[in-house]
């Protein structure tokens, strides 16, 4: 039994004409005669009567109607969903993303996402940066918004800079450096730092430290937390100082952004794929997402480890 089969037999069934089926059908009234004996034949049963020059469905024929009406409307309903997943319209998004520096970027991008996909499931996930591309390997995720120092040199990973960004120093308004507008180096020996534990993000911890290393500064590390809200909170509550970009809600804070005048530390904002998934649709979406909401951010968008 082939589908045509079931077509041809719901037509004949809906108009209990031939003639009317067969123009519904656009093609001519013997083939779809045929087609009929066919079904009919395969089947061992006889699916319509001839009532004068109509026809109508034996009880059989009722019997298998609702049945190929059913799996008509379920192969449709395959058909345009396999349409629809090739567009970038269907299916499932599983987008990580650290936590530092993308709390404000995830409900707008949930939101444009949303009106452009609403028949796609999208997944968020705060993951440490490091884990991005061991998780993107495993397929648990399908992209990640990710923090690095140039693109990540991987022949089966993807990339597209969303923006770089020089890091500098996060304190509180009343500290004895936020008077300057740009700090140097040397007056950080000695400064208590709020710092990451180098488990949450070991490229960056490393970084930074052998960035200041060169400077012949070693961080005097005063509290180690694991999160960016808590670092934040705990720079604002006076605890010491920290690294970071020139994130949009410090003054609300009470906390400022200085610069350092003589170490410079660019971190770029990326977003990170598979490449075997470079004509994906719905990725390209998600990047063009992702650029439209990041451009008005890209001179103050928040950085950190």
């Amino acid at each position: 039994m082939e589908l045509r089969h079931l077509r041809y037999f719901v037509a004949v069934a809906e108009e209990e004409h031939f003639a009317r089926a067969a123009a519904r059908l656009h093609i001519s009234a013997p083939p779809l005669s045929q087609q009929i004996r066919d079904l009919e034949r395969e089947l061992g049963v006889s699916l319509f009567e001839r009532v004068g020059r109509r026809v109508r469905l034996t009880p059989a024929g009722r019997a298998l109607r609702e049945d190929a009406i059913n799996v008509l409307a379920e192969v449709d309903r395959s058909v345009r969903r396999v349409q629809a997943a090739a567009r970038g319209d269907y299916g499932h998004l599983a987008l990580a993303f650290a936590e530092t520096g993308s709390l404000d970027l995830v409900p707008r991008f949930a939101l444009r996402f949303r009106e452009r996909h609403p028949d796609v499931e999208l997944e968020l996930l705060p993951m440490p940066i490091h884990t991005h591309i061991d998780a993107l390997r495993a397929r648990e995720i399908t992209a990640a918004v990710t923090f690095g120092f140039g693109e990540p040199a991987d022949a089966d990973i993807s990339s597209q800079v969303m923006y770089t960004q020089r890091m500098g120093l996060i304190m509180s308004r009343d500290h004895p450096l936020a008077a300057r507008q740009r700090i140097e180096s040397r007056l950080l020996a000695g400064q208590p730092f709020v710092w990451a534990r180098r488990d949450t993000s070991p490229i960056f911890h490393d970084y930074v430290s052998a960035r200041m290393a060169e400077r012949g500064l070693h961080l005097r590390v005063a509290v180690r937390t694991t999160t960016w809200e808590a670092r934040l909170s705990l720079v604002a509550s006076g605890a010491g100082i920290t690294f970071g970009g020139p994130v949009q809600d410090l003054e609300a804070r009470g906390l400022v952004y200085r610069p350092l005048t003589d170490v410079r530390v660019d971190i770029t904002s990326l977003l990170i794929w598979r490449r075997e998934d470079d004509r994906s649709r719905l990725l390209l979406s998600v990047r063009e997402i992702l650029s439209d909401l990041m451009v008005p951010a890209r001179r103050r968008r928040a950085v950190a480890g």
